[in-house]
């Protein structure tokens, strides 16, 4: 047999190994290829800046207040409870009902200020509530039997709002309330004055006040004070969850 030219016999080697790998061979490669390759990104995922991955930042969370750290009396007259639909409330457990004209007095508390008896009440019904200004809380008092009211007035030059309506007790009840005021007025803190008591009662020994929203509904602290007409009777700073 005549030998066949060398050309003729590499062609024919190369075809018998191309045979040999078969179409597993083109996988091999292409998968090789696939793990050479950089992961692709995913679709929608930011991309990170410099490398470092970006992070959310952390909500502000009120300050705990521990029971050890709020002043005033240490008998359990007062406490921050919650009414079945959740709202928090101020419960007063104290015989009220022994005492002339009572009312009670309350003022939100920033977190700068010291918790100490340098703070002072309105001192409302002996001082401020003649005249005028008794008839008007007795007036939305009794209005709020059918409706809720507000009187807006100016005491000493600062503006209030005498609100009724019923309470969570389904009783018509009057707040007098003393709107937060501007950075640079001397006493700028919200206050609320309940009186009469009789609408907030839940019995002799037992009141159950609803602090307004609007104007207590951050977290932090509350000063309370029990009157017995112009003089405290006792008084303690409660921790306030927010009203909503």
């Amino acid at each position: 047999m005549a030998k066949r030219p060398r050309l003729q016999r590499c062609v024919l080697a190369l075809v018998a190994a191309a045979l040999a790998a078969g179409p597993g061979g083109h996988r091999a490669e292409a998968a090789e290829a696939d793990a050479a390759a950089p992961p692709a990104a995913k679709k929608g995922a930011p991309a990170p800046k410099d490398g470092k991955a970006s992070s959310a930042a952390a909500p502000k969370t009120a300050k705990h207040w521990d029971p050890a750290e709020l002043g005033g009396t240490r008998e359990p007259y007062a406490e921050v409870t919650r009414v079945p639909t959740g709202k928090p409330v101020v419960a007063i457990h104290y015989p009220w009902r022994v005492h002339s004209r009572p009312s009670v007095e309350v003022r939100w508390l920033a977190d700068d200020e010291p918790d100490t008896t340098e703070i002072r009440p309105l001192q409302f019904v002996a001082s401020l509530m003649k005249g005028e200004i008794t008839s008007a809380v007795y007036d939305v008092r009794d209005k709020a039997a059918d409706t809720a009211v507000a009187k807006t007035l100016k005491i000493h030059d600062r503006p209030c709002e005498i609100l009724g309506d019923r309470n969570s007790l389904g009783k018509p009840a009057a707040m007098i309330v003393f709107p937060e005021q501007a950075k640079d007025a001397p006493d700028r803190a919200a206050r609320v004055v309940f009186f009469p008591l009789d609408g907030w009662a839940l019995d002799r020994t037992t009141l159950r006040l609803e602090l307004p929203a609007a104007h207590f509904s951050a977290p932090g602290r509350i000063r309370v004070w029990f009157y017995r007409e112009g003089n405290v009777v006792w008084w303690k700073t409660l921790a306030w969850p927010g009203a909503k």
